[in-house]
């Protein structure tokens, strides 16, 4: 596993060859611009685990070979005036590749989020799977997010999903705290560590995941 910790500039780029795995963790707390591309050859596997405390700038472009694997998994929690802009583009070039992309996160005081998530499917893709998702809780009146999912098909057969989503906190869901002693600060808390941590867990490194616990308390 590789963990990487965002400064003020990454760029990168990774080749993962034929039958490889890749394990990677992105871990950010502090304003950032990140750009990373990445070459799955034919097999490779890469699994990936982002989480966003902080304001910055993320950009992750994929190319994908013949039977390889993606899976990313990403969560932010934004309040003040931070602001997040979010990139995800990933192209399969080859038969039988697959890529599994999701992002959950919060949105507090006057935070602001854009993203864009393109799924590319090149001619010669056949039976190639994509999937995008996106679930964002505002937990403000003054927030803003912006999602542009796009899925692009030059290869009739292959079969892509989107599925994005973004809302208040349902009535109920407060309620039941509220009744439970839960004061509205302290709902907001849980939801954002509810959601960060689901994807730190992924990451089966104790470590992390104590760290970002430490940073939502």
């Amino acid at each position: 596993m590789k963990i990487l910790r965002p400064e003020k500039t990454l760029k990168d780029s990774f080749v993962i060859e034929p039958g490889q795995k890749m394990h990677l963790v992105i871990y950010s707390n502090q304003d950032t611009t990140t750009d990373l591309s990445f070459k799955l050859k034919n097999n490779a596997k890469i699994s990936i685990q982002c989480i966003i405390l902080n304001s910055g700038s993320f950009k992750f472009h994929f190319e994908q070979d013949e039977n390889s694997e993606l899976v990313f998994n990403g969560a932010f929690a934004l309040r003040y005036e931070q602001e997040l802009n979010f990139g995800y583009t990933t192209i399969q070039l080859g038969r039988n590749s697959k890529s599994h992309f999701e992002l959950v996160g919060t949105l507090d005081d006057k935070a602001k989020k854009i993203s864009s998530e393109t799924i590319d499917f090149k001619v010669g893709a056949t039976n190639a799977e994509g999937y995008e998702a996106e679930k964002v809780t505002l937990l403000s009146n003054e927030t803003q997010n912006v999602a542009k999912p796009i899925i692009l098909c030059a290869e009739e057969n292959m079969h892509g999903e989107h599925n994005f989503s973004s809302g208040h906190l349902d009535p109920e869901t407060i309620d039941y705290l509220r009744a439970r002693g839960v004061n509205p600060e302290s709902v907001k808390r849980i939801i954002s560590r509810e959601q960060i941590l689901r994807v730190a867990k992924l990451c089966k490194n104790e470590a992390i995941i104590q760290e970002i616990e430490e940073a939502l308390k």
